[in-house]
């Protein structure tokens, strides 16, 4: 594979020669498709400078990092009913619900139903005990309304007991997975592959604590959720149109494209300092404070690994000397590493 480093004068640079490269490159190759071309990043919040000089290019691309798993429709959904078992007057989870497409309620309705609870300062899930005396009259929302306190009855009991997956894939029959079918093939499809990636999560989850219930799941959800963790988003490279993609190395894992970008390999982007981490080190300590057997380290050394891994034809090394600072960045240690291994890269 074609190896390369492209080293610009600041950020801006360095997302706009990438535009340019993989332009030049489509043109060059008639076989590449969008979907051959990817910009890797090691942190989501590296990607969006990335995704904006594609989109100022006229490049179709899609950006990974932009959402997480929890921050699906589908996820969120079950992850309000899960609220709602845990405790019904959980009202926002429960509004959720209620506004929920597998669910044919009237948004007049629902928005009576949430006036009332506000104006008698009760809970969201007293309203719908009698939705009639909150001026719901539309026959289709009554029986609608109905089958939502019925789940609820039912799977709060079943939720003392049973696993969350097996709650989760029972409701799901209940109509939630025949309004998935009914969509479009393709949005289906994607669907389903959400479905089964927070499914194979919460696996994973009873796994580590055997005895979880959802109570125990809506917590260790809350707490990844608060701690900045979105959910790895599975990426299927050929689903859907085709377009560049935008994404962090750990998505990107047993995937392979035709050109590979890795961008802001630079001192503290790739490899990151340790979150732990709260005082800025001076760069002449940090061989001192991070030896070669820093256990951080290899693990950002694996992530590179992969990162460089993805490529079969070409593969670009990215990197600025200004991401806004004051001082010049310094080339990433894995960089200049490779240069030692292949006198031949530069």
């Amino acid at each position: 594979a074609h190896v390369e480093h492209l080293h610009c004068k600041d950020a801006s640079s360095e997302s706009k020669v990438i535009s340019e490269t993989i332009l030049s490159l489509k043109e060059k190759d008639k076989s590449a498709t969008w979907n051959d071309f990817a910009i890797l990043v090691r942190a989501n919040s590296q990607a969006e400078e990335f995704a904006d000089m594609l989109a100022m290019a006229n490049i179709p691309h899609q950006n990974y990092s932009a959402i997480g798993l929890y921050k699906t429709s589908i996820s969120m959904n079950i992850l309000a009913f899960f609220k709602v078992l845990d405790d019904y007057h959980e009202s926002r989870a429960l509004f959720r619900l209620l506004s929920a497409p597998f669910l044919n309620i009237a948004s007049e309705d629902i928005v009576k139903l949430n006036h009332h609870a506000h104006k008698k300062r009760v809970s969201l899930y007293s309203a719908i005990q009698q939705p009639q005396m909150c001026g719901v009259s539309n026959d289709v929302s009554l029986t609608e309304i109905d089958k939502l306190r019925a789940w609820i009855s039912s799977y709060s009991e079943k939720a003392k007991q049973d696993k969350p997956t097996n709650l989760l894939l029972d409701w799901m029959n209940q109509g939630y997975m025949q309004y998935l079918t009914s969509l479009p093939d393709g949005e289906s499809q994607e669907q389903f592959r959400l479905l089964k990636a927070l499914y194979d999560h919460f696996k994973t989850i009873e796994k580590s604590v055997p005895d979880a219930r959802v109570h125990d799941m809506v917590d260790i959800l809350e707490q990844e959720i608060t701690s900045g963790d979105a959910g790895s988003l599975p990426i299927d490279a050929e689903l859907g149109p085709e377009m560049v993609k935008v994404m962090t190395v750990h998505s990107a894992k047993g995937l392979e494209f035709k050109y590979v970008f890795v961008g802001n390999l630079v001192d503290r982007r790739f490899p990151t300092i340790e979150r732990s981490e709260q005082i800025k080190i001076p760069d002449d300590l940090v061989k001192e404070v991070l030896p070669e057997g820093d256990i951080h380290i290899e693990e950002e050394r694996r992530l590179f690994y992969v990162a460089i891994t993805r490529a079969k034809n070409g593969l670009f090394f990215t990197s600025a000397e200004n991401y806004g600072g004051t001082q010049k960045k310094k080339l990433s240690r894995f960089l200049l590493e490779l240069a030692e291994v292949h006198p031949s890269f530069s």
